[in-house]
């Protein structure tokens, strides 16, 4: 009777020790999660500013373009400085093509993306170019015909600033909160909490006495408990069938919207960086596997507000 009591005591204060360490582990880990996001908006928005600081919005450089053709002496040597666009990154599909020719000129043209050149007279603009990489050469004949060519221009075009850190790493935030606030609240409405915590502690208890039957070898006491399978297999569909009504019901609205991100956020067949890691780039690689910034970033913030709403709408506790 005395070892009994203590094997209890034993188990009782295993459980609470199991228990107090689950709930220090989950506050410690909800703090990495916030402290790690913290972290990559801070880092998404200095690599916005560092690598995009030349990024320019297409209505800015209509607004500024100057300049024309300007011509000297028939005897200088021909020369072009292409002033706009130069080799960074805009948001918009109309782009400003200023230049400037040192020399007396018979035809002037340019050519994008290796096209059939284009007469022109003076500057003008670059019309809605699609999105992605692009170039741009601007070509010259002199009065005896000889043609000269200006350095080529490589550029790229961003349908939205969205495309943009910390733009892009933000509207991740904000889409991860709606949609974890959504399924968690759906998932409040069409399921019972209270019910589901009382489901999964009939079946944790069940499971503790089938093992322990099965440990000390007490048949008549498997024999009870197994009686009762049945009861818990039923129970443990019940359960799952809550949680697939949440599943059913925003399958295909998010199959929908990863589409949409996955070829928003992609340029020419290659991933947009969406939020900016030290040493890990657009794409995380984790053995033999490859994960966009999209992907990892939005399962991070999703990881994050998931466990705050479905603690603020009594879904879990810590203590489940």
């Amino acid at each position: 009777m005395t070892e009994t009591l203590q094997e209890r005591v034993r188990k009782e204060d295993k459980t609470r020790w199991l228990e107090g360490t689950w709930r220090d582990g989950w506050m410690h880990a909800r703090m990495i999660l916030i402290v790690s996001i913290c972290f990559v908006v801070c880092c998404s928005a200095l690599y916005g500013m560092t690598t995009l600081s030349g990024s320019v919005h297409a209505a800015d450089i209509l607004e500024n373009s100057v300049g024309d053709v300007r011509s000297t002496a028939h005897d200088t040597p021909l020369s072009i400085v292409v002033s706009s666009p130069k080799n960074v990154t805009y948001t918009g599909s109309n782009i400003r093509l200023n230049f400037t020719v040192q020399g007396s000129v018979s035809w002037i043209g340019y050519s994008v993306d290796g096209l059939a050149n284009v007469t022109i007279l003076a500057n003008t603009t670059l019309v809605n170019l699609k999105e992605g990489s692009h170039n741009v050469t601007v070509y010259i004949n002199d009065t005896d015909g000889i043609m000269y060519s200006s350095p080529t221009v490589y550029f790229t075009t961003l349908a939205s600033p969205l495309q943009e850190t910390p733009f892009s790493t933000l509207f991740l935030i904000a889409l991860a909160v709606l949609i974890s606030f959504l399924t968690s609240l759906t998932n409040r409405l069409l399921t019972n909490p209270e019910k589901s915590r009382a489901w999964r502690r009939e079946i944790s208890d069940w499971n503790k006495e089938f093992q322990e039957a099965r440990r000390e070898g007490d048949k008549k006491k498997l024999e009870k408990v197994t009686k009762r399978q049945k009861e818990i297999l039923q129970l443990q569909s019940k359960m799952m069938w809550q949680s697939m009504k949440v599943t059913l019901i925003f399958f295909v609205p998010l199959i929908i919207i990863w589409s949409i991100l996955g070829g928003f956020y992609t340029i020419a067949g290659q991933p947009i960086t969406v939020a900016y890691l030290p040493g890990v780039g657009p794409v995380l690689h984790i053995v033999i596997f490859s994960f966009s910034s999209l992907i990892w970033w939005y399962l991070l913030c999703s990881m994050l507000f998931g466990t705050l709403f479905s603690h603020v709408f009594g879904i879990v506790e810590v203590s489940d």
